[in-house]
């Protein structure tokens, strides 16, 4: 699995390069900044993340 869902309740992953803000739903950025969805629970974007 690309992710790791820390304590903060963010979705890393072993790079830092995705992050997921908000809880239980929120914004899947990149560590550019660059938005790649918005809205996604935290199993949505694990499975986002699989996909790249």
């Amino acid at each position: 699995m690309p992710g790791i869902i820390t304590r903060e309740s963010s979705i890393v992953n072993l790079n830092r390069e995705f992050s997921i803000f908000g809880w239980p739903s929120g914004t899947l950025c990149s560590k550019s900044g660059r938005i790649i969805a918005n809205g996604l629970t935290v199993n949505e974007a694990l499975k986002v993340l699989e996909k790249m």
